[in-house]
């Protein structure tokens, strides 16, 4: 039986599908549907509780146009829409349902109030007046006060010394400014920043627990061989998974207090040998089994990225 065929078949059967949907794909559904998050941790699981199986990844091309008669006079326009042509060979689309688990550290504070103003630039006769005469003799030293006291005129006096130079040092590079008089010199007048400030309230600590969410996800099962598909279209059947998922309305819903950032993930099932291709970037040294073990893992971050919890199967 062919990979693609397989695994379908041990997706579709409930005695065999736990053992495909593991804990590490459990942990890159979750990095593909809210990004990577210290918060949560082992252990990860994931059940799902259906399968629609040969679904079609889009409606395919759409084509318009316009026609005329021969003579001139004005046709009118049309508007088609291709079938069949949205999946590729090679290629099986399918969606899923189920619930993810994860450990997850309780958030200990939140964000109590938030309040602004504008504060003026200081002038710069204003950052020099306290500075010793050794400081005026010596330009570096002197930039350096005055990143210092800028820094400090804007963000507020209780800043410390190494976060105001640090800011300042930002700041500038920032404005393509080379010096504090350049960076006041080009904002010459009435000209303020807006200072923001944030009031955080800290809860008593509580300890990790289980949280669950409902997820809906779609599948692109390939063995990866051969250059058809490409990994180019195979990201284009996610794309369309992707679009045909959140047009039905459905997604995946918050964990704990968490919001998806990629509320219709797609994971993809390919053979765990497809990354003993030295192609697929990874360390040099190790064993064979090591060196496939890393790429894959190099590989499922960056798709991570890109919505795709990745799926070495063996």
């Amino acid at each position: 039986m062919h990979f693609e065929d397989r695994t379908l078949v041990r997706m579709a059967d409930p005695a065999s599908r736990e053992a495909l949907f593991s804990p590490v794909v459990a942990e890159r559904l979750l990095s593909a549907a809210f990004g990577p998050n210290p918060l949560l941790t082992q252990p990860f699981s994931a059940s799902v509780t259906h399968v629609a199986l040969g679904v079609s990844a889009g409606a395919g091309p759409s084509l318009r146009g316009h026609w005329r008669f021969p003579d001139g006079r004005p046709g009118g326009d049309a508007e088609a829409v291709v079938l069949g042509l949205a999946a590729a060979s090679g290629v099986l689309p399918a969606i899923v349902d189920g619930l993810v688990a994860a450990t997850m550290s309780p958030v200990t504070g939140r964000i109590a109030e938030v309040s602004g103003r504008t504060a003026e630039l200081p002038r710069l006769e204003a950052l020099d007046a306290g500075a010793t005469a050794a400081e005026r003799a010596d330009p570096a030293r002197l930039e350096s006060r005055r990143r210092l006291q800028l820094a400090k005129a804007v963000a507020g006096a209780g800043l410390d010394d190494a976060d105001a130079r640090l800011v300042a040092d930002q700041w500038l590079s920032a404005a393509g400014a080379g010096s504090v008089a350049e960076l006041l010199e080009a904002a010459a007048g009435p000209a303020g920043v807006e200072r923001l400030s944030l009031k955080y309230e800290f809860t008593e600590p509580q300890a990790p627990a289980q949280q669950a969410a409902r997820f809906v996800a779609g599948v692109v099962i390939s063995d990866l061989a051969g250059p058809e598909p490409s990994l180019l279209e195979i990201l284009r059947i996610s794309r369309d998974l992707q679009r045909a998922i959140m047009a039905t309305g459905r997604s995946t819903g918050p964990l704990g207090g968490l919001q998806p950032l990629r509320p219709a993930p797609v994971i993809w099932f390919v053979p765990a040998q497809s990354f003993e291709d030295a192609d697929w970037p990874g360390p040099a040294g190790g064993s064979n089994a090591q060196r496939a073990s890393a790429r894959q893992a190099r590989a499922a971050a960056w798709l991570a990225d890109q919505g795709v919890a990745l799926a070495g199967v063996e």
